[in-house]
């Protein structure tokens, strides 16, 4: 009797200690569960709700606006270019293709993001990437007085059968991508995601 109780206790302390060893993955797609959503490093879709919401919470992020068709963003790799180049700077950053949405929504939505300073360039209108702090929308463009009329170059090279991935329109691609950088950095904006 006694050593059958002892196996028994020995099995149940293996089987105890088995358990507790186990695959973490489990804990993994847990801790996933009850993590926000983390966005990854390069191009990440968001929703005009979601946008609301991070700017009500005074995040601060870089965001893709743009106004285009989805068959000339595909034909163009638009969306591919600037994932590439931003994943090269290790940088996170939202999109928002504001083609078919509402037009009242994002007129409201615009008025909502006051821009710091009177801006001759307006990411609502003209597209482009800008930085979202302090409950505003900022653009860099504007900023450094540089101008790049992003929505009407995406049309343009669609119809020339041209893409964003080459070197010339890539390059335009890095350089605002630098301008959003330097503009935080001299700004000393803290990105929260």
């Amino acid at each position: 009797m006694r050593k059958r109780f002892l196996v028994s206790l020995i099995v149940m302390s293996f089987l105890l200690v088995l358990s507790a060893c186990g695959d973490d993955g489990e804990a993994k797609d847990n801790k996933k569960k009850t993590e926000p959503d983390k966005p990854e490093v390069g191009l990440n879709k968001i929703t005009l709700d979601k946008i609301v919401a991070k700017k009500n919470d005074n995040e601060a992020f870089y965001l893709l606006l743009f106004d285009a068709n989805k068959e000339d963003v595909k034909k163009t790799k638009f969306l591919d270019a600037y994932d590439k180049a931003l994943k090269k700077q290790d940088i996170t950053a939202y999109y928002l293709n504001m083609n078919d949405k509402d037009k009242k929504t994002l007129g409201s939505l615009e008025k909502e993001f006051k821009q710091q300073s009177a801006s001759s360039h307006n990411p609502f209108e003209d597209g482009g990437l800008t930085v979202v702090y302090d409950g505003k929308l900022d653009s860099p463009f504007d900023y450094y007085a540089k101008a790049w009329v992003l929505n009407i170059t995406l049309e343009r090279l669609s119809s020339e059968k041209g893409t964003f991935l080459q070197d010339d329109m890539y390059n335009d691609i890095k350089k605002g991508i630098q301008y959003n950088l330097d503009y935080v950095k001299e700004h000393d904006i803290e990105l929260t995601y």
